[in-house]
């Protein structure tokens, strides 16, 4: 697939996080991704094997940073309180009010998913990571809804958050201002379509590439490779088992990606693992996916 790449300026982007923080991971990775996303597309869900692949071999160049974003989708006090109104007057004064099972549609769905991501974020960027994904696979493969309370605090759990925090920092001024950093940071980028990726090297100090839409791994290697300005130096990914125990889930799609093998090595790798009770297959209606076994 073909890619244009378009040439912005390199700026200080607002930042929810804590600038000592960030700039002590710019250093020891030059290059740093903006990873625009809708949690809730499967188009954006899509690149995950490739951001595994890229911090496999080549995490110690990049840093990925998910923005949460949504074309023309807008969080505004009104329809966050009325949100609010309508899950605490169903749940008894609780503010999760669905079962794992229950039907939503995810129109009315992103706004509170997006502040949920940004709650997490508050206890660290990586944490932050971690309890998106978590949120992603619940959604996409799991096929449980995001609304609960139970699968909340699972994801919650998977990304070592602090529970009572993370509960607090929900309907919290600061992660709404984290959202609205996110919708600040995607204006100021032209951002208008997800995914989209714009990759800044800070150590060159050169203007930002950004690549909207999907596309083969090696482009993301190749664009890497030009800011960087030098050949890249390919780390060992490890086993298939080191993989699982890392990332805990995965679909044979993901691993024949990540793994550079035909879809069929794949599943019989995954399969060698299942013998011998590392990881499990799960289907769950029209999907399949691989769960280590803790």
């Amino acid at each position: 697939m073909s890619c244009n790449y378009i040439y912005i300026k390199n700026k200080t982007y607002g930042q929810s996080s804590s600038s000592t923080q960030r700039q002590s991971e710019i250093t020891a990775r030059p290059v740093e991704v903006y990873a625009f996303l809708d949690p809730l597309s499967e188009h954006s869900w899509s690149l995950e094997p490739y951001f595994k692949k890229l911090y496999l071999e080549y995490g110690n160049y990049l840093m990925i940073r998910p923005v949460i974003s949504r074309h023309l989708s807008v969080l505004t006090e009104r329809n966050l309180n009325k949100l609010k109104k309508i899950w605490e007057s169903k749940s008894n004064g609780r503010h999760f009010l669905m079962k794992e099972d229950s039907a939503s549609d995810s129109l009315v769905l992103f706004p509170w998913v997006a502040l949920v991501i940004k709650a997490a974020e508050l206890q660290g960027k990586n944490s932050g990571r971690v309890f998106l994904r978590k949120i992603q696979e619940s959604y996409f493969l799991k096929k449980k809804n995001i609304l609960s309370e139970s699968v909340l605090t699972r994801c919650a759990k998977a990304a070592n958050l602090d529970i009572n925090e993370f509960k607090n920092d929900l309907y919290s001024t600061y992660a709404k201002n984290a959202y609205q950093c996110d919708l600040k940071v995607m204006k100021e980028m032209g951002i208008d379509s997800t995914p989209t990726l714009v990759l800044f090297n800070h150590e060159a100090n050169e203007q930002g590439v950004k690549i909207p839409g999907v596309h083969h791994y090696d482009t993301y290697v190749q664009v890497l490779k030009g800011m960087i300005g030098h050949d890249l130096v390919q780390r060992p990914k490890g086993d298939l088992h080191h993989f699982m125990k890392l990332y805990k889930i995965t679909t044979s799609e993901e691993v024949a990606i990540v793994y550079d093998w035909p879809i069929t090595k794949a599943v019989q790798e995954l399969k060698k693992l299942q013998i011998q009770q590392i990881v499990e297959k799960v289907t769950k209606e029209d999907q399949c996916y691989w769960e280590y076994m803790e």
